[in-house]
Formats: structure tokens, sequence, C-alpha cells
């Protein structure tokens, strides 16, 4: 080039460049210019002075080697920003030495570099606001920090000095007076079996320049386990050789363990719907994708390479009432969002019928369904269980419906009646027709016996209380009363809800006989009472008119015909009182015998 320049030519260019730099450094401004790799071009009096630098002494030398204070490092990192991002922007700054505020301002220039102007601020206000702003920046960075458990850190790779911010410390637990803040310090945090990851990840960033995200655990005080993720970009010199890595620690241990729990829950949810033979499907709209789940694909005989459409999957439904019934839900859901919930037949490919429930919901977007997704559980081991179910419960039904002594009827957990068989009918007056849907109180319950059988009731389905069984008084369609004997079954049906069964037996004709004992038991006592009370009297008069005599000694042979002077007429009147006496006391005897009976059938 210097043949197209004379030699007057240079000379004036000399001059023009010292003149250019004899009025940046009259500046009151600071001024520095940095090359694409963030070298020094120019640095003016006042910006070497607040970077405590010789100007002469750091032309062609990397702002990382100039600036190794801890407090620069802001300073760096907006270099770094302006020159990556191809942007501007400013920070401000407290420098000790002068004790004064300063704004920096960072700006990309077109040779590629960096230009930074710093102002010193004077305006009070301005100053002010300065300092506001530099606290409030703080503390949203201590906050973010603290709020992210994120913190910073830098790495010296020549002088292997390691910076940390607090928060990295707060993630580690510990003191940084009792740390060796250094790489190797570090790795001896780090868990045994992932120190050779974290190394090697980091020297695969240095040596090929690949970025630097890696997910760690470390361990902390009380050998507890965390996990952390360190991001890092690094800055290296014109030849390609590292010189300092800046980058950020955030503590994921909470999310980490979430991310644990939720595979768990996706194992136990993939099991639980292995078990249940519950598969899930969606069908996306938009792009007319169908997708089906691995247990979805097990119910419908398909293995993993079949390549499900819509059409395909409609083919499954069982031809007939089973496929228009699913192609109607699923018309209805995808142009009006209605979700459906359905039962229907399929077939296999291997020719197997199945019965299925198919549960789905439309997301609708401004009118629009865009996925219709949902359930498909197979239910066929249930439909033939409830199948036999409901044919036993139809046997029992027709028992119990023609049973002719028993009657039987089946309530609500309202106490509505779901079942009244023919011998309800004959034993309360009411027809089937005129039975169902109305309440035990309004038909056969007594109205002075109604708020005690409605608790009894209630407490049996909120409590677990079952109503004894026991012999009552109800009532018949035409208001006559009705002994019976009642006994009390609560039973779940196939939906999982409560009904109550009573079991009534007809007494009236034993407690009309107990009445007829009664009364005959009555009219034995009365006549019992007569022989034992009114016999015992003149009896009692004449064995002692008997007994007087022997004792006077009279004889009755002296007063009779002496052709019967050989019979002993007084002996005979004894023997003959005192069997009458015998006989009033045996009457006694079943008069007791039949008041402790009476008893004993009144405790019954």
């Amino acid at each position: 080039m210097e043949e197209f320049f004379s030699q007057s030519d240079r000379e004036a260019e000399a001059h023009r460049l010292r003149s250019l730099e004899s009025m940046l450094n009259c500046l009151k401004q600071g001024i520095v210019h940095l090359d694409g790799n963030l070298n020094f071009v120019f640095i003016s009096p006042m910006a070497s002075s607040l970077f405590r630098c010789n100007p002469k002494d750091v032309i062609d030398k990397n702002i990382i080697d100039v600036l190794k204070e801890p407090a620069d490092l802001q300073c760096i990192q907006y270099c770094c920003e302006v020159l990556s991002l191809g942007s501007e922007a400013s920070f401000e700054d407290y420098s000790p030495l002068d004790e004064k505020w300063y704004r920096y301002n960072f700006q990309c220039v077109s040779s590629g570099g960096v230009a930074i102007v710093i102002q010193q601020i004077d305006d009070p206000l301005e100053l002010l606001k300065a300092r506001a702003k530099v606290m409030e920046d703080e503390k949203l960075m201590r906050e973010f920090q603290i709020i992210a458990q994120t913190g910073f850190w830098t790495y010296d790779l020549h002088k292997n000095h390691l910076y940390w911010s607090d928060e990295i410390y707060k993630i580690f637990e510990i003191e940084p007076e009792t740390f060796d803040l250094s790489y190797s310090g570090f790795l001896d945090l780090v868990h045994p079996e992932d120190r050779l990851k974290v190394d090697a990840a980091y020297q695969e960033h240095l040596s090929h320049k690949a970025g630097y995200d890696i997910i760690h655990r470390i361990i902390v005080s009380g050998n507890l386990i965390k996990y952390v993720r360190e991001r890092c970009q690094t800055i290296y010199d014109d030849k390609g050789a590292p010189l300092k890595s800046l980058g950020i620690i955030s503590d994921v241990s909470a999310v980490m363990h979430a991310q644990k729990e939720l595979i768990k829950t996706k194992e136990i949810l993939d099991h639980t719907s292995r078990l249940a033979q519950i598969g899930a499907f969606e069908w996306n709209l938009e792009d007319n994708l169908l997708y089906w789940s691995p247990v979805l694909r097990e119910i419908l005989e398909v293995d993993m390479q079949y390549i499900p459409d819509v059409e395909k999957g409609l083919a499954f439904y069982k031809e007939g009432e089973s496929r228009k019934k699913v192609e109607d839900v699923v018309s209805r859901a995808i142009h009006q969002g209605i979700p459906y919930d359905v039962e229907v037949e399929l077939v296999t490919p291997s020719g197997f019928n199945k019965w299925i429930r198919s549960i789905a919901q439309p997301k609708m977007v401004n009118g629009t369904c865009k996925k219709l997704s949902g359930i498909i559980q197979d239910i066929t081991e249930q439909k033939k269980f409830n199948e036999l179910l409901r044919e036993s419960e139809d046997r029992f039904r027709q028992i119990f419906e023609h049973t002719p002594a028993i009657s039987v009827q089946g309530y609500n957990c309202n106490r509505e009646v779901i079942f009244w068989n023919e011998a309800s009918e004959t034993l309360y007056g009411y027809r089937k027709e005129e039975a169902f849907g109305n309440k035990i109180e309004d038909l056969i319950i007594p109205r002075e016996m109604h708020r005690v059988v409605v608790d009894n009731i209630q407490r049996w389905l909120d409590h677990n209380e079952p109503i004894k069984a026991s012999e009552l008084i109800l009532q018949r369609k035409d208001g006559s009363p009705v002994h019976v004997f009642s006994s009390h079954i609560m039973l779940r049906n196939i939906y999982g809800e409560l009904e109550m069964y009573c079991i009534d037996i007809d007494i009236s004709d034993r407690v009309e006989l107990l009445n007829t004992f009664e009364l005959q038991n009555n009219n034995l006592k009365e006549i019992a009472w007569i022989q034992s009370h009114v016999l015992r009297a003149p009896l009692a008069r004449l064995m002692a008119l008997l007994k007087l005599m022997e004792l006077k000694g009279i004889k009755l042979q002296d007063q009779i015909d002496p052709c019967e002077k050989n019979i002993d007429f007084m002996q005979e009147l004894n023997k003959a009182a005192l069997e009458m006496d015998n006989v009033i006391k045996e009457i006694t005897l079943k008069t007791y015998e039949i008041k402790e009976l009476d008893k004993k059938m009144k405790l019954l």
C-alpha cells in the first residue's frame, strides 16, 4: 500500500491521528475502542484511570486480561453481549478511586468492534437516579438469583481463578472462607458418579467451542444430594485459546424430583392402564393424524407399526348398531362440540368380539374442533359379569316376586319403592304400579312412627347402623293395622348405590292365636282361683269339725245302724277330706305354672 501514498501523505495521516488522539484525551468522557476479539485498540486516560491500567500497556491486549477484578465482570459481560448481538447497552457504576458515579455506554461499531463511552454523572438529579437505579438493579439481581435459585460464576483459565456469586455459595451450602475456590475444588463437590462426566463436558466445550449445558448432582452438607444445571460461554483469544468462562448455576433439585415423580406416576399410570385395559387416543383434525396408545393397540390387536387413520378406526366397530352409534357421537363431537360416553361392540382382526367403553372430549377453538381426545376401555369381562349378575338377580327376583307367604319390598336411598312382590300386594293392599316411586312412610308406616322410621333408615345409610328385626304393627292401604315380623338388609346395586330390602312375614294369625290362648288362660286362672279359694274354705271347716269330734271322743258308730258298726266313718271322712285337699293343691300348682308361662309368652 505504501506505493500509493507519498511520504507527505503518510505524515499527514499520522498527524491527523495524533490530533484526533489529543482531542479524545481532552474530552471529559472516557473512550475505549475494542476490536472484534475484544482487544484494546484505543483507551483514553480517563478510561485507563477507571480501569486501573496504563494505556500503553493494554493496547492489543484482551479486555479479559486487563479487567481482572470481580467488580469489572459487568463491563466484560456487556462487551460480550453487545458484540454478539450487535446492540447497545448502558449501566451506571460507582468508582471507589475518586468516589464518583459514571455511566458506561456500549455500542457496536461498524468495524466489528465495541466502543465504550464513559461519562461522569455530575447532575445531582441524575446522580440520585443513577444511585437508585444501581441499587434497584442490584436488589433485583439478588432477588432474581434467590427466587430462581441461580447464581453466576467466572473462571479465569490462565490463573485458575474461580469467582462465585453469593447465591452459588447458598446452593452449595458452604461458607466462602471455608472453600478452596478453584476448578478442582468445585469438582470435589460434584457427586463422584458425575465428576468425570462434568469435567469431560467442560473440556469438550473448551476444545470444540461447543455448548456447555449439563445437569449433574452435587453433595452438600450432611451428604444431601442436590441437582444443579450449569451453562456457560467461554471467551477465546485471537488464536482460539480459551481465556475466561462465564456461566450460571441453577438449583434444579425440585424440578428433577418432580420429573422423577412424573416418570414414576407415568409408570404407575401405564401399569394401571394396562391392568384396567384402558387405552388412549387423540385425533388431530388440523393435520388429520390419529394417535393410539400402546394399550389401545393391544385392545385392538394391532402392533406398534400399524398406522391408524379415522376410516380404519371406524372399521373396527361391529357393523350395524355399534358402528352407527360411534359415527353419530363422533359427528356430534366434532361439529357441535358435544362430548360422548358410549358402550359398543367391536371386532378385532382375529374375529374376536369385544365390548368397549369409549369416552371422548372435543377441543373447540372459535367453534371449530381442533382435537378429539379420549379413552377406550375393554369391558368385555365386565359385560359378561354384569350379564351373569343380571341373570342371577332376575332369578332371585322371580323367587321373591312369587313367594306367596313372604312380603319383600325394596327401597332406594330416598326410601322410594323399587321392588314390590305379589305377597306385598296381598299383605298391604297396594298394587305394584301404586307402590313404585312412593316412599315407605307414605305407604305402610303409621303416622306416629314416621319420624322414628325415617331417622333409623338415615342412620343406617350414613353410619352403617342396621335396623334390628322385630315385630311391628304396620298399616294397610285401607288404614287397618297388620302385625308383621320385619327383617331388613342393605345391599349395593351394580352402580354402587345403596338399596334397603324389607322382608315382612304376616303374623296376624299368630297374634290372634296368642290372644285366644291368653283369654283361655285367664279363664282357667279364674276357675282355678274359684276352685282353690271357694272350695278350700268349706273343706277347711269340715276338717276342723272332724278334728274337734275326734278330740271330744264323739264316735259316729254309736249313732249308726248296728249292722254297719264295723265301718269307721270318721276315718273315711278324714280320708275323703284329705283327698279333696290334695286336689285343691294340684289346682293351685297348675295355676302358678299357667301364670309363669303367660309371663314368658309376653316377653316373647
